[in-house]
């Protein structure tokens, strides 16, 4: 089976040639330091509000659940994922010289490319939602507590995070391995990362694992065929925006605050709707996204563009 280079993985073995551990390592490095600096920028801003909401009674369990809870935590975890985006393209320059291009962020048309991803993404939440929806699998109301600000901070929070992990797992650890070893092992290995970066998430369960994996490779393949990081970018980010700020349903094990919509996933049936995970711990995703990356192969490009 045939997988050429695309132009930003001819453009990434120009740049940065083959160093294929050095990646690995990088990609490892990069991810510990945005989740600690996170971590510490997160406990700054929240640490004064736990301790005025429980005072000197304050447990373990207390910070847990506010750490759970807290609507600002939810908030800063997103937008603080910007680290991720700058420590990544920044020591990509540095240490290895590689430009933007190399990351498939071109100029041309990138809205039109940014649109398009939010349309794939929205395609594919709707039928998941729908087909949950139609086997009884969930109940789902308005929110009575819906709350513009929130729906605003989310869907900038989302855009920011969605982006952060595909320039991190697809822009530089994908396109440096596939530069070495090929596009199929690039998939495989960033998809496995990508699944592992969930492993501590609330509700976490095999399946969910799977479906995890079975998401990077989607979005692998769509990074590979379209090369435009624009539009990975959007369909990620509007995958998670819209299965938890539209349609109210946890995102990874994340609850949100001030959704459109409440969506209950029924316990007798979590197998199907992902149960405490959201829907990317059930069986409905594992059959879409199966289906989908069989279609994306489908499509793949079989002849190599030089560049």
């Amino acid at each position: 089976m045939n997988w050429p280079l695309n132009q930003s993985m001819q453009l990434t073995q120009k740049q940065a040639g083959k160093r294929p551990l050095r990646v690995i390592g990088f990609t490892a490095l990069i991810n510990f330091l945005g989740l600690l600096l996170a971590l510490i920028i997160s406990l700054f801003l929240i640490g004064p509000l736990i301790y005025m909401k429980f005072g000197d009674s304050l447990s373990t369990e207390d910070v847990e659940q506010a750490l759970l809870n807290e609507p600002i935590m939810v908030y800063s975890e997103l937008f603080l994922t910007i680290t991720t985006i700058i420590a990544t393209l920044l020591l990509a320059k540095w240490l290895q010289g590689r430009k933007l291009n190399s990351f498939a962020f071109y100029k041309d048309n990138f809205l039109k490319k940014y649109g398009l991803g939010i349309v794939i993404a929205a395609a594919l939440m709707i039928i998941t939602f729908l087909a949950n929806l139609l086997m009884g699998t969930i109940t789902v109301q308005i929110n009575p507590q819906a709350d513009g600000l929130a729906f605003i901070l989310l869907l900038i929070g989302f855009m920011v995070q969605g982006m952060s992990e595909e320039i991190l797992l697809r822009g530089y650890l994908m396109n440096g391995l596939a530069a070495a070893w090929g596009v199929p092992l690039a998939i495989l290995i960033n998809s496995i990362f990508f699944s592992l970066l969930h492993y501590a998430n609330p509700g976490i369960t095999v399946l969910a694992l799977v479906n995890i994996a079975l998401a990077g490779i989607f979005f692998s393949l769509l990074f590979y065929i379209t090369d435009n990081m624009w539009l990975t970018g959007a369909a990620h980010s509007f995958w998670n925006f819209i299965m938890g700020v539209v349609f109210g349903v946890q995102v990874s094990g994340l609850v949100l605050p001030g959704t459109l919509l409440i969506t209950e996933s029924k316990a007798e049936a979590s197998l199907i709707n992902g149960g405490d995970f959201g829907f990317e711990g059930g069986l409905v995703v594992t059959i879409i996204l199966i289906i989908a990356c069989i279609y994306l192969i489908s499509k793949r490009p079989k002849e190599l563009k030089v560049i």
